[in-house]
């Protein structure tokens, strides 16, 4: 199963780190790999890394303002620096969402009395069900999901290509490289001893 995610994840053109927290992943300590380390480890040249910062809520009263509030929003900056740091030019950004608010607006069969219909009727008081949908952020993320990340696809799989291509390229680059610095160097000196050689005898 790792060896099929991690095939996966390889293939991929897009890459989405869900966290329920604004802070920054875990970074990984001696002889054990991070969130961040795993994930780097299976980007291939086109994987785009987008971090979605899923936000639990328990009161509709926080839908009433901004989403991430002032202290997440300085969270969320030095999370996209830390892994546009170590992700690169893969690394694209952040996206915030409350999955559960969503949750609660498009869900129509809810068992009477349980806590998620309670918390779903508690929602619905201060929000009708579509606008739960644009206040959680959840329909604007499946617009830029349909929009931005599907709509250019094609451009992306052509860059993609473009980096595959070049990539073969650069490794060739080296090899030839290696081949010139370990094969080719030392005839060349062995030629300049020889005619070094011959000069001292005339």
């Amino acid at each position: 199963m790792i060896d099929q995610i991690s095939n996966a994840t390889q293939k991929a053109h897009a890459i989405f780190y869900v966290t329920k927290t604004s802070n920054s992943p875990q970074k990984g300590e001696e002889g054990k790999r991070g969130t961040i380390e795993k994930i780097q480890r299976q980007l291939d040249s086109q994987t785009e890394v987008w971090a979605i910062f899923n936000k639990p809520i328990n009161s509709p009263r926080v839908l009433k303002d901004e989403l991430v509030n002032k202290n997440e929003k300085e969270s969320l900056k030095i999370l996209n620096k830390e892994m546009k740091n170590i992700l690169g030019e893969h690394y694209k950004g952040h996206k915030a969402v409350s999955a559960q608010a969503a949750f609660y607006g498009i869900s129509q069969a809810l068992i009477p009395e349980t806590d998620f219909d309670k918390s779903k009727q508690k929602f619905l008081k201060d929000f009708k069900a579509g606008e739960l949908l644009y206040q959680s952020h959840f329909k604007p993320l499946g617009e830029f999901i349909a929009e931005e990340l599907l709509k250019n696809s094609r451009a992306k799989i052509i860059q993609s290509n473009c980096n595959k291509a070049l990539k073969v390229v650069e490794e060739l680059q080296n090899t030839i490289k290696t081949t010139i610095e370990k094969r080719i160097d030392p005839m060349i000196k062995e030629t300049c001893l020889k005619n070094s050689l011959i000069l001292l005898k005339v």
